[in-house]
């Protein structure tokens, strides 16, 4: 299992979509995920397509999140064996924050991007451009 220590993070809604990213370096240098979904003109996830991964080499997929498991500081994220492959990643990342109360945050703006029909997405967890 790969770790990666969360030195940059972002959770931003806009009118047309929700985006979050984990990178390794506040510049864009380095590992980084980035998860995103497209919104329903009313501000929904528009649940008929599918979020996708991205990473810092382009590779981009559409789904593939097997599991998201907060545990304190420590988001541990696995994907399937196909997303993997496509990513260049590992199945299995964690990702350390250096603030518990961040980490959690992260976690349930992933969650609800990954699989919007389980979760309501409260506005707090999201930033506004």
């Amino acid at each position: 299992m790969e770790d990666i220590e969360v030195r940059a993070v972002a959770a931003v809604r806009t009118d047309g979509s929700a985006v979050v990213g984990l990178g390794e370096d506040e510049s864009g240098a380095g590992t980084h995920l980035i998860v995103s979904r497209l919104l329903s003109p009313d501000g929904s996830a528009a649940t008929s397509e599918p979020y996708t991964l991205s990473t810092e080499t382009g590779a981009t997929c559409e789904g593939g999140v097997r599991e998201i498991v907060a545990d304190g500081v420590t988001l541990t994220i696995r994907v399937s064996d196909g997303a993997a492959e496509t990513l260049g990643i590992p199945v299995e990342r964690r990702y350390r924050f250096s603030d518990a109360t961040v980490a959690a945050r992260i976690h349930k703006a992933l969650a609800w991007l990954v699989d919007p029909a389980r979760s309501t997405v409260p506005d707090d967890l999201f930033d506004r451009p």
